[in-house]
């Protein structure tokens, strides 16, 4: 029980900070037009960068089941937040949901299990 609830504790950090920079980033999208829009197209850039790695790290000393499928769905939305166009959707926190989603129904199913409400 203590580590679902940290677990909860840790996505839901990671969700709060993957939604900042997705908010920062459809603002600069929106301001990117004048000269001041284009230097944080640079600050974009870099917080995009950092925050995949803090997500993958924590993502991967995580644990659990679905390890690397769950690295790679937040590899594949941590790419197309690169992409200029689509980057002012927030595909990187879609793709945070869905990771969470793997976890817990794989760990409710395995806590399930152990508890005998499986056979």
């Amino acid at each position: 029980m203590v580590k679902i609830v940290v677990s909860i504790g840790i996505f839901f950090a990671l969700f709060i900070l993957n939604g900042f920079v997705d908010i920062f980033e459809f603002l600069i999208n929106i301001i990117s037009l004048s000269v001041v829009g284009s230097a944080l197209q640079v600050i974009n850039f870099i917080f995009d960068f950092v925050v995949g790695i803090i997500t993958a790290i924590f993502l991967y000393f995580l644990g659990g089941k679905f390890v690397s499928q769950r690295l790679i769905v937040q590899t594949i939305g941590q790419v197309a937040e690169f992409i200029p166009g689509l980057d002012i959707l927030p595909i990187r926190t879609v793709a945070l949901l869905i990771n969470m989603a793997l976890y817990f129904i794989k760990e409710g199913f395995e806590e399930e299990k152990s508890e005998g409400g499986l056979s």
